[in-house]
């Protein structure tokens, strides 16, 4: 029994050593960069607004991918571009801030309701902010942090948005005034915060606590990044992708040990784009100066070193 057992794992690890992490989904219909993304049920994603060219767009469109098709959905009342998303529960969206031409910088807030197609405006953001990043809290409740103001100026300041009551409350301020930076939720409503630009180290990371109010210092990532994005994985890790200056890195950051690792990098470089997470540990990815669209797969290599194990433990057994 044990003779096969070595043999089965060794078809396996011959196997596993071609495998890979990227792999290209269809093309959006529209070509777009700073645009924002947020995960719907169902393994689907929506795609928001950005910008065509030096034009800000409206455009929304929906990918599904079980059948890895897109799907043309109603347009956000508002065109603009650098604006931030986040999921609500019973597939709707929030999308808040961004830039329409020129400076023209956001307070605007607009909800889309996946069952009826619709948009709905909702409360204004406390502060006009373009840049930003945005994660879920519980209770259908969402954190808006940072972007830049008037000027380009980064912010630290911090806003949490209530949808049954819709209303906005300040929370406590990042530890640094960030844009260009990318955020994505923790379990027991915390937030991870990574990078950017108007940072003095742009490898810098922090983690927000709701219960608490609280922000506190995390290790840095291993190559710093601005206009990058970041998506959830499970067990509380992050995965973040791209950015300026090394358009296809990948590193993911696991909250349990504090620790960043280094990860295949994307099939296509992509500046200013935005990803979204899908089911079994995948992201998507899409836009940034393109209509391409990639998935990623957090397979980790450990398993493989675990298959080899057993291997080893196999051959000595009668």
């Amino acid at each position: 029994m044990d003779a096969v057992t070595y043999a089965l794992v060794g078809q396996i690890i011959s196997m596993m050593r071609d495998i890979k992490h990227w792999f290209s989904c269809a093309d959006m219909p529209t070509a777009r960069e700073d645009l924002a993304a947020a995960p719907l049920s169902g393994d689907r994603v929506l795609a928001i607004g950005g910008r065509v060219s030096t034009s800000r767009s409206n455009i929304v469109e929906r990918y599904d991918h079980n059948t890895n098709t897109w799907t043309s959905r109603a347009s956000m009342p508002t065109a603009r571009s650098n604006l931030a998303a986040a999921p609500l529960s019973g597939d709707r969206v929030l999308a808040m801030g961004g830039t329409t031409i020129g400076s023209d910088y956001l307070t605007t807030v607009e909800r889309y309701d996946h069952n009826t197609n619709t948009w709905t405006s909702r409360a204004s953001m406390p502060t006009a902010r373009f840049s930003l990043a945005a994660a879920p809290l519980s209770g259908d409740r969402v954190l808006v942090m940072g972007g830049a103001q008037s000027g380009g100026t980064p912010t630290n300041t911090v806003a949490r948005y209530d949808d049954a009551s819709n209303t906005w409350t300040s929370r406590a301020g990042m530890l640094t005034a960030r844009s260009n930076f990318a955020a994505a939720p923790l379990s027991g409503d915390r937030v991870l915060v990574m990078g950017g630009s108007g940072v003095s180290q742009q490898n810098s990371t922090e983690r927000y606590d709701h219960n608490t109010n609280t922000w506190t210092s995390r290790a840095g990532m291993i190559v710093s990044l601005s206009s990058f994005a970041a998506a959830p994985l499970s067990g509380d890790r992050v995965l973040a992708i791209g950015g300026s200056g090394i358009p296809t890195y990948s590193q993911r950051y696991d909250d349990t040990t504090n620790t960043w690792t280094v990860r295949p990098g994307m099939l296509n470089t992509r500046p200013n784009f935005a990803a979204a997470p899908l089911s079994d540990d995948r992201v998507l990815v899409m836009g940034g100066l393109t209509s391409s669209v990639e998935r990623y797969d957090d397979i980790d290599p450990n398993i493989l070193q675990l298959l080899r194990t057993i291997q080893s433990w196999a051959a000595t057994r009668p």
